[in-house]
């Protein structure tokens, strides 16, 4: 016997036909395993559906939700902190998933506005009569500042 026929065995039920070779043995032997469960036609076409089909609104509210969720997913994931305008732009302009957009955003530089460029251009510390701070100063920078005074360079 067949595995498929110890199945049917088992259950009280027998396949049509113990030869499984066939491609219609196999459809028999499934339409005799829907035949043992309730409420199923050996049948597929008049077989019930188990569930009503989803109406347009049920549809389009699971989009906006799968979408909202997304949206959520690449606008708050660690590498859209420092790129947002990138983010935004993945996030609501292009179709990619959420992973796709995230391993983007974090293979791309972090965006530099104005107030980054600032920090990072070192800003003289000026004294009380506008000249360097002798406080924060290196030997050399002070031997400099001297020497310029000595000579009247400003």
């Amino acid at each position: 016997m067949s595995l498929i026929s110890n199945f049917f065995h088992a259950r009280g039920a027998a396949p049509e036909t113990d030869n499984d070779s066939d491609d219609g043995a196999l459809r028999r032997a499934i339409r005799s395993a829907a035949s043992l469960i309730p409420g199923v036609s050996s049948h597929p076409h008049n077989a019930p559906s188990a569930l009503p089909a989803p109406s347009a609104d049920d549809l389009r509210a699971e989009g906006a939700a799968a979408e909202r969720a997304r949206i959520c997913e690449i606008m708050e994931s660690e590498p859209a902190r420092d790129r947002m305008k990138m983010a935004s732009r993945f996030a609501l302009n292009t179709s990619l998933s959420a992973s796709e957009a995230i391993s983007l955003l974090a293979a791309s530089a972090a965006e530099t506005g104005l107030l980054a460029e600032m920090r990072m251009i070192k800003q003289p510390a000026l004294g009380a009569d506008g000249g360097p701070n002798p406080s924060q100063m290196s030997d050399y920078e002070k031997g400099a500042a001297e020497a310029k005074r000595l000579f009247g360079i400003k």
